[in-house]
């Protein structure tokens, strides 16, 4: 849920940037960085639901 809100906070993010009037690359680096950081928090939640089905595992508890 968290994911899917940053994610379409970004997405958000990108859309402006590339409606305002600031120059191609300026409006380019900053799309590109938050491309980036979308990516991140995608791993990121992917990660954290990893270590959640580990760690409530019976063999983590082990």
């Amino acid at each position: 849920m968290l994911i899917q809100l940053l994610n379409k906070s970004l997405d958000d993010l990108v859309i402006d940037i590339q409606k305002d009037d600031i120059g191609n690359r300026m409006g380019l680096l900053q799309t590109r960085l938050l491309l980036e950081l979308r990516d991140i928090v995608t791993e990121l939640g992917e990660l954290h639901a990893v270590y959640d089905e580990n760690s409530t595992s019976p063999a983590a508890n082990a």
